[in-house]
């Protein structure tokens, strides 16, 4: 983990469908449940994660106009007054995957069960190895 990280206001989901945008640009976040206050690199290594196309089987469940991670972290780093290092980066893009991974087991486990019904886990868990595959190749 990065010795040392920017601490503030974390969505803790945001991502593309968390997002409503018109125009050039975002208009609203949605989805505040997971708001906490932390690394505010876990939002940007969240966001990441959900537009890279290494990390998905299914290319159909990323919308064509999604950036690729590097052009987000672009946007960012001219968007911010602090450094954010590639290695810092890449660390929180590896944790979202194994959260995210995580994630998808839990829910994919309801769904089976029929807890909480929701078929589109069993899309995305086709890539659930990916998502842990993915961390050792981002950090190593």
């Amino acid at each position: 983990m990065p010795a040392a990280h920017q601490i503030g206001c974390v969505h803790g989901d945001f991502q593309w469908s968390n997002s409503l945008v018109a125009g050039e640009g975002v208009q609203v976040v949605i989805d505040w449940e997971l708001a906490q206050i932390g690394a505010v690199l876990i939002d940007l290594g969240w966001l990441c994660f959900f537009s890279d196309r290494a990390s998905w089987v299914d290319q159909e469940l990323l919308p064509s106009h999604v950036k690729s991670p590097e052009e987000l972290a672009d946007i960012y780093r001219s968007s911010v007054s602090w450094q954010v290092s590639d290695a810092d980066l890449r660390w929180f893009r590896a944790f979202a995957g194994y959260r995210f991974g995580a994630i998808t087991a839990f829910n994919l486990m309801l769904h089976r069960r029929g807890k909480r019904p929701d078929p589109t886990w069993e899309d995305i868990a086709l890539s659930s190895e990916l998502f842990f595959r993915r961390g050792p190749e981002l950090i190593g």
